[in-house]
């Protein structure tokens, strides 16, 4: 192999590994219940809730991690069908400070309309 051929075969894998590290999405844990998601959610580390009720459908909160000192998470109500509920308002949408990520806003305020959290339209 000549040189020019290793040049350009390192060239490559450093072009290749930089890209990887820059748009890998982190992996998110899936979880059904609340008490195994809050400690991700108090974190903002990427997850999900999936929390299923057999008649009506259920909740499922996003978690997409840390943006500029703030904890971007979504939620929505979906049907028995796994689709998002008819019945539901919009996706919400929250990007709230990570120093106000509480057990408090998880079990009671976690989509309280202010300035941090915004529907999006279906």
């Amino acid at each position: 192999m000549n040189k020019k051929a290793i040049i350009i075969a390192l060239v490559a894998i450093v072009v290749a590994a930089i890209s990887y590290f820059i748009f890998r999405t982190p992996n998110r844990i899936v979880y059904t219940s609340r008490s195994s998601f809050l400690p991700s959610f108090l974190q903002c580390s990427p997850s999900e809730l999936q929390e299923p009720d057999a008649g009506t459908g259920g909740l499922i909160i996003t978690v997409l991690g840390i943006e500029s000192g703030n904890c971007h998470y979504t939620g929505k109500l979906i049907d028995k069908y796994g689709v998002l509920s008819k019945d539901s308002p919009d996706t919400i949408d929250c990007k709230v400070p990570v120093k106000l990520i509480t057990v408090n806003r998880f079990n009671g305020h976690l989509f309280e309309s202010n300035s941090y959290c915004v529907f999006i339209s279906k």
